[in-house]
């Protein structure tokens, strides 16, 4: 076991770049993993790391035993939290993937709440708006906002619904008057995103009885980060469609207004996936069932708002 944790020291150190991120993934000091990497290095007889006072970085010897060790350590790791949960504790790493936005805002007040219940479970959070390759990236689960999930060989379980709503705020509306149809949006200044994946941005949606349709909207500003949307329309910039959870609690204090509301696009899910396995790690199977309970009503980010600029 000594020669197992003093490789996974090695491996955490060298893909985060210190003993100190390594440390606070394994819960233990920087000292210690400072003391598995030397004895490492002293059992090989080569240097693994070059180091400062302030950084460390691979030699090429430590970058040619990385590649070959990472994988095995990997799976030595979960083999060990198997192990363990056998005896009845989740044990080990989980890694998830999930939207910037949704993330910082939802996901990870539920993930510091879930680490206070099982802290013997270490989660690995990366926050993108690329869509992630789940099985090759070793990602365990996956939170997405779309219309449908695009990746059909994934588990899915649908945890809430979401509008696309479009707002603005009153000062903006009161400069400049509410639209009255999508096409009116040609005469105001529409915040958008930029999609991360190809550089464009993002078409509004809506729709019209059975009509369902995308148009392009125009402005002086486009942002890559939903947040940072909203904060835009909170100064008064222009007109922005954004998902409801991130608007909600700023129509209700009337700081944001709807518009359009009668041209609501089909509703968006928030979906929690993983990657199709026969047997689940009981780490991951506790932490989907947490993130689920946490949804107990799917309808918690609809709206009944209607257009109105009072």
């Amino acid at each position: 076991m000594d020669l197992l944790r003093c490789i996974v020291s090695f491996v955490r150190a060298a893909e985060g770049g210190s003993f100190s991120a390594a440390a606070r993934s394994l819960g233990v000091t920087p000292a210690a993993v400072s003391k598995s990497v030397q004895k490492l290095e002293a059992d090989l007889g080569v240097r693994l790391f070059a180091r400062t006072t302030r950084q460390i970085s691979l030699t090429e010897e430590g970058q040619l035993f990385l590649e070959s060790c990472r994988d095995p350590a990997i799976q030595l790791e979960e083999a060990v939290g198997r192990l363990a949960e056998r005896r009845g504790r989740p044990f080990g790493r989980v890694r998830l993937t999930a939207t910037t936005a949704f993330g910082r805002r939802v996901l990870v007040p539920l993930l510091v709440e879930f680490s206070q219940n099982y802290p013997e479970i270490e989660l690995d959070l990366t926050l993108d708006d690329h869509i992630a390759d789940m099985v090759v990236e070793r990602f365990d689960i996956g939170v997405r906002i779309a219309g449908q999930l695009a990746d059909t060989t994934m588990i899915a379980r649908h945890l809430a619904e979401i509008q696309l709503l479009v707002c603005a705020s009153p000062e903006y509306i009161g400069r400049h008057g509410i639209p009255g149809t999508p096409w009116d949006l040609a005469r105001h200044n529409c915040i958008s995103i930029r999609m991360p994946s190809t550089g464009r941005l993002l078409k509004w949606e809506f729709a019209e009885g059975s009509q369902h349709y995308a148009l392009e909207a125009a402005g002086t500003l486009a942002v890559n980060d939903p947040e940072a949307l909203v904060e835009a329309a909170l100064a008064g910039c222009g007109v922005v469609q954004l998902g409801s959870y991130l608007v909600l609690e700023h129509l209700r204090s009337n700081r944001l207004k709807p518009v359009l509301s009668s041209y609501l696009a089909p509703n968006w899910w928030i979906y929690l996936y993983y990657p199709s396995k026969q047997h689940l790690p009981m780490r991951v199977q506790v932490l989907l069932e947490f993130i689920a309970r946490s949804f107990p009503d799917p309808s918690c980010y609809l709206s009944d708002f209607q257009t109105s600029a009072q």
